[in-house]
């Protein structure tokens, strides 16, 4: 009896084996070729919002990046000398990136010899992005695995031989031997059916408690368990002895039982940890991984036993940011309001100390007073705006005319584009609409319009465009200017931060403008491009997500 328990335990585990392997092979290379698709997806973004400058230098041995203009002509490989490569036009994805703006295959490379994943992406210009990378087959991944797979069931399968022999030997050995004190047991026969029903009575005893347990620390497991603070509870010898998720999460998953210093190591924590032992509470600032925290340090007592100490991490990262922006923001305003409050201040003492001035200089003055006043004027409209977008209170549900809205921002630029002598043409199709509310839409067109106009120079064109693509709905602002060199270009979106302070303060600018664009654009979930050479001019792009609200008539 016993040889034969024996080997249908070890049958059983053997085929359990064999089968749990080969559905953890089935998985496994399964998610290693997702793996290798969604990091294929998520660096192919990337190299998107690249300039083509940028994309020539690109190199890395794990993937390939071809650069594959409109006819096909290779213009850049990164691992093979793209003048000898043919026309890629009739490629699997390529030729699917052109007719859905992405596309996808798997092949083997004629160039490499190797089976490749093949992911492409068509630009706005034409030119297709595509980007490839070597996959194992599921036969090679098993023979990559296959020597410590071996290895390991051998060991394995060792230790169940011993494990069945035991489990076999034990049932069939004399059941009185069982410690019936020590070893919770099953009935095989009815003689034990008495010590049965003393296991089970302990074990209601047992039960019971346990839940009176668990009743009583439920509620404090919970709050530690869910809050967002790190707690830890640190004993004699500097050691963790329980945490909460948060502190898991942010020092490893297995920091219980080790020594704090392991992630507090400066004397000033050392300091703070002494006297908390002592039985002084204390706080400070600390910071990790670009985390700013308040940590604090509490003694407690438990009856009988030594001093422990609560430690609590606090992250303020967002309080500090928000303190920040806010002394920026105050900084910048103080400085914005100085210069028009001083030319107000100024000719306005000139013209009550001058008495016998003549009609044109007082005109002159309070021409000076009048343009600083507006600009202080168009300063607090932005301010409130720029308030209102990132609050939320301009949004409102609703359908708004794109191409209503546009035309009417236009149009209030007409005379002022006129009097500079700037030629101003648009291309705007009738019917294009999109949810939203009115307004984020008229600041957008709106502070484009203006900056494209006031930046521009005599005899200058601006040319505007509204169109709906596969993409969605795109925006774009055209214009002659002065440009906007490559250091500036991702700080034009700050607030107050001019490319020409001078001169735009001459043309009446707040430097709120862009700013005002870029978050009214997150609100509506567009995206801002912009393409720009100093001397030439610059083209701002917004495009409008597609939604199916958003149609052209």
């Amino acid at each position: 009896m016993s040889r034969r328990v024996f080997f249908i335990l070890l049958g059983a585990i053997a085929a359990a084996m064999a089968l749990t392997s080969a559905i953890s092979l089935y998985v496994f290379y399964d998610e290693y070729s997702l793996k290798i698709m969604s990091d294929m997806d998520n660096e192919l973004s990337f190299l998107m919002r690249l300039e083509d400058e940028d994309l020539l230098l690109y190199s890395d041995p794990n993937r390939r990046l071809t650069i594959i203009d409109g006819d096909g002509t290779v213009l850049f490989d990164s691992y093979a000398d793209y003048a000898l490569m043919d026309n890629h036009s009739e490629r699997d994805e390529v030729a699917e990136a052109r007719e859905k703006g992405y596309g996808e295959s798997v092949h083997r490379s004629i160039t490499l010899g190797a089976s490749y994943i093949y992911k492409a992406r068509l630009r706005g210009d034409g030119v297709v992005l595509r980007l490839s990378s070597a996959q194992k087959t599921i036969w090679q991944f098993l023979f990559s695995a296959l020597l410590p797979m071996l290895f390991l069931l051998v060991i394995v399968l060792i230790v169940l031989i011993f494990l069945a022999r035991a489990i076999s030997k034990s049932l069939v050995d004399p059941i009185a031997k069982i410690d019936l004190d020590q070893n919770e047991i099953s009935v095989p026969y009815p003689e034990l059916i008495p010590l049965k029903e003393r296991l089970d009575y302990k074990e209601r005893e047992i039960k019971r408690r346990v839940d009176e347990l668990e009743k009583a620390n439920s509620s404090l497991f919970l709050v530690l368990s869910n809050i967002d603070e790190a707690v830890a509870v640190i004993g004699q010898g500097n050691r963790i002895l329980s945490s909460n998720f948060m502190f898991k999460r942010l020092f490893g998953r297995r920091s219980d039982g080790k020594s704090i210093y392991i992630y507090f190591f400066d004397e000033e924590f050392a300091s703070l940890l002494e006297g908390a032992f002592s039985g002084s509470s204390s706080s400070t600032i600390v910071e990790r991984d670009g985390r700013i925290y308040s940590l604090s340090l509490r003694p407690m007592r438990r009856s009988g036993e030594d001093r422990e100490v609560l430690l609590l991490l606090f992250d303020i990262t967002e309080r500090e940011k928000r303190e920040e922006l806010r002394r920026e923001f105050t900084a910048n305003v103080s400085h914005e309001l100085k210069t028009p409050l001083t030319v107000i201040s100024g000719f306005a003492q000139m013209l009550l100390d001058s008495s016998n001035l003549d009609r044109e200089s007082i005109n002159e003055y309070a021409s000076y007073i009048l343009n600083e006043s507006n600009r202080m004027n168009a300063l607090a409209h932005d301010i409130i705006n720029l308030n209102a977008i990132e609050e939320g209170k301009m949004e409102a549900e609703g359908i708004a005319s794109l191409s209503d809205i546009l035309k009417s921002a236009i149009s209030s630029y007409m005379p002022e584009a006129d009097r500079k002598g700037i030629r101003l043409s648009s291309l705007i199709p009738d019917g294009i609409e999109r949810k939203g509310a009115v307004i984020l839409y008229e600041e957008i067109f709106s502070n484009l319009i203006d900056n494209a106009i006031k930046y521009n120079r005599a005899g200058g064109a601006v040319d505007i465009s509204l169109s709906m693509g596969g993409d969605g709905i795109l925006f774009s602002v055209k214009d002659s200017g002065i440009g906007i060199r490559p250091s500036e270009r991702d700080r034009i979106f700050e607030r107050f931060y001019r490319v020409d302070k001078s001169r735009s303060r001459e043309k009446g600018g707040t430097g709120l403008g862009l700013s005002i664009v870029k978050h009214a654009s997150e609100r509506l979930g567009a995206r801002i491009d912009l393409d720009s050479k100093v001397g030439e001019g610059s083209t701002f792009t917004v495009l409008f997500p597609i939604e199916e609200e958003s149609s052209i008539d």
